[in-house]
């Protein structure tokens, strides 16, 4: 079972993947987590450890489905040539996972996300088709699409800001554009981008469709990112990577909490987990909520060159509250009703909490740290990879702990290849084609050949006003549910 952050109101775990957020206003969390039997899983492959943790938190879907779920999403063309993989140093070691279709770590979940939700309607006797409502910050929505997109009874509405998504990524979303996927430019950034998605939830009365999300605030989404930080340990444990106490360290790129709770929950099905790094870019409201218990969000948005991470009010950071209080749903309704209405609150219990550690990096160091891990290491890093990697050596400086980290990789360097570009001193060239292979001869990296399938598409979006687009989007999505009737 699982229960709202708000009310503590309990439902199943299908119902919960299906509504996405629940009705409260609140976000689900798993009632009780049993740990996992770990030794069972040494030597196995990814989608044979996924399907366990998959198991492990679905326990009301039938086993057969999930294990075919999983096995044929991550032994598919749509992760080349492996779901993840792992790179190990002496005292640190990369876990990329942007070997999906979209380049970023959003596809470990959304790329089994769509078929949850199928099943979960099996599960339930719903035989309504979804609407997927998703605010991205660069990454989310084109994964979402790229997942949906073969279900061509559901549609998939993509909220993503004008200011700060990369060129590329604006091109990979509006590139799924079609009947059933709706890519929508807000004029605006993620934060009101993901607040007018949680408007929708809780003003739209729909009949004849399923409203459901893929952002992270659906615990759907949450489940297979559970899954790589238990495979990273295993691997590192065989590759005699950690120290007598057998504990690790993970090292997160963080916006809207949502990887590093995965992470959190991996730590409670028993991975010894020593420490989770937060790793925040200069919207750092992460890292001054885990020192010093104060979380304002009324602060300008900084636009940086990590995009994904430019977000004010993180969302899975209620989960975190719910624990971090024990449980008290009273509590977290009164500090999100306050963080609404003042902006700001001050939580002392963070203080009890010693799994979590938190710095920041500043644009010049970013860059700073691509250059020198290419110097160094002839690892090319994105932007928000670059991020993490500069905190783990900031927490290395500071503690002198030994414990072997695990950066988590989010996103292929050739989404960002300005960035990247900029970083060592490699001349930008005329079109985003250009400069992407002549980042790919400086490094000696051969490009993904669906990169270059990307590139051909060209995008012609005129951005929504953010003050109209609740109500224009209540009218599209009104129009949908209207002839969902006359079909049905």
């Amino acid at each position: 079972m699982v229960k709202s952050t708000r009310t503590g109101k309990k439902t199943t775990i299908s119902k919960a993947i299906l509504d996405g957020l629940a009705q409260d206003g609140g976000l689900y969390v798993f009632e009780n987590i049993k740990q996992l039997n770990l030794s069972h899983l040494n030597d196995k492959s990814y989608a044979e450890v996924a399907t366990k943790v998959f198991k492990h938190f679905l326990d009301e879907f039938d086993s057969k489905k999930v294990k075919n779920i999983v096995h044929q999403t991550y032994e598919s063309e749509l992760f080349k040539p492996s779901p993840v993989a792992l790179k190990f140093k002496d005292k640190f070691g990369y876990l990329n996972l942007y070997n999906g279709e979209t380049f970023a770590f959003k596809d470990m979940a959304l790329s089994v996300l769509p078929q949850l939700i199928e099943e979960a309607k099996n599960i339930n006797s719903i035989k309504q088709n979804n609407l997927v409502l998703t605010a991205t910050s660069g990454d989310t929505g084109s994964a979402a699409l790229s997942g949906f997109k073969w279900l061509k009874d559901d549609h998939v509405f993509v909220l993503y800001p004008t200011i700060g998504v990369s060129q590329f990524q604006e091109l990979q979303m509006t590139s799924f554009s079609s009947d059933n996927l709706h890519v929508f430019a807000i004029d605006g950034n993620f934060d009101e981008c993901q607040t007018i998605v949680k408007k929708l939830f809780n003003e739209l009365k729909t009949t004849h469709i399923q409203l459901t999300s893929a952002n992270s605030i659906n615990i759907g989404r949450i489940i297979p990112q559970v899954a790589y930080y238990v495979y990273a340990y295993l691997k590192a444990l065989k590759a005699n990577k950690l120290k007598d106490k057998k504990q690790i360290n993970f090292c997160v790129p963080t916006g809207n909490f949502g990887n590093i709770y995965a992470g959190y929950l991996a730590k409670k099905l028993g991975v010894p987990i020593h420490k989770l790094l937060i790793a925040s870019n200069q919207n750092d409201v992460l890292d001054e909520f885990f020192k010093t218990g104060q979380y304002t969000i009324n602060r300008s948005l900084v636009k940086t060159m990590s995009p994904s991470m430019d977000i004010i009010i993180s969302s899975n950071l209620e989960r975190y509250l719910y624990d971090i209080l024990d449980g008290n749903t009273a509590k977290v309704k009164s500090l999100m009703t306050k963080l609404q209405n003042d902006k700001s609150i001050q939580l002392k219990e963070i203080k009890n909490d010693t799994t979590f550690y938190s710095n920041s990096a500043t644009e010049k160091e970013t860059l700073k740290t691509i250059r020198q891990t290419f110097s160094n290491e002839k690892e090319l890093l994105d932007p928000h990879t670059a991020v993490a990697k500069t905190v783990y050596n900031k927490y290395l400086k500071e503690t002198n702990d030994d414990t072997f980290t695990v950066i988590v990789s989010t996103a292929s360097p050739f989404k960002f290849s300005d960035v990247v570009m900029r970083a060592l001193g490699i001349e930008k060239k005329e079109t985003l084609k250009e400069s992407i292979q002549s980042l790919a001869n400086y490094s000696k990296m051969s490009v993904d050949s669906r990169i270059w399938d990307i590139l051909k598409n060209k995008t012609t979006k005129t951005p929504l006003e953010k003050s109209d687009a609740v109500t224009y989007l209540k009218k599209v999505i009104g129009d949908i549910d209207e002839n969902q009737s006359s079909r049905n």
